[in-house]
């Protein structure tokens, strides 16, 4: 609702001096969804109530569509966005919801690891052995300490700049 609220207000072109852009306020809405949204499907993991509905699925078509939702969110961040899948891969079984949802918190991650004027790309190849998607940016990068835990829950909750995220606890 305050995501479409936001939109109506940038569609007045309502706003004024010493107060929010609609962008940054539909900016934090989404945020929150997306916070809320990873919370659901951690808490679903955790106590094995997560429904899979497994389907044959083209990961090139997800990354594709992914990619194209949050373009203009990247964009408008001042952040270019490149994208390459290669022709002819394999379909996988996979729940495409949560295949959708692991490719958009890894752009998202990317994203906000990313100054303005850098670059986000993604890539997806694979050859009989499997796919592999990678998600690179130009932003400062992750330690070496830190690779070693970036995907577990507790790293992410204990992380004094982090203490919300846990996209790549869930993407895991």
């Amino acid at each position: 609702a305050i995501e479409k609220c936001a939109d109506e207000l940038a569609a007045r072109h309502v706003t004024g001096a010493g107060q929010p852009g609609v962008g940054e306020i539909r900016d934090s809405a989404s945020g929150i969804l997306a916070l809320v949204s990873d919370f659901v499907v951690v808490r679903a993991v955790e106590t094995g109530a997560l429904l899979l509905n497994h389907q044959l699925l083209s990961v090139g078509a997800v990354v594709e569509r992914v990619a194209s939702q949050q373009k203009d969110a990247i964009e408008a961040k001042n952040i270019t966005l490149h994208v390459h899948t290669a022709d002819g891969l394999a379909e996988i079984n996979a729940d495409q919801g949560l295949m959708e949802h692991a490719v958009t918190n890894l752009l998202r991650n990317a994203t906000s690891s990313t100054p303005a004027g850098g670059t986000v790309t993604v890539s997806l190849e694979g050859d009989a052995d499997g796919l592999v998607l990678t998600v690179a940016d130009t932003g400062k990068g992750i330690t070496e300490s830190e690779l070693q835990s970036i995907f577990e829950k507790s790293w992410w909750l204990r992380a004094a700049s982090r203490t919300s995220d846990l996209r790549l606890f869930v993407t895991k």
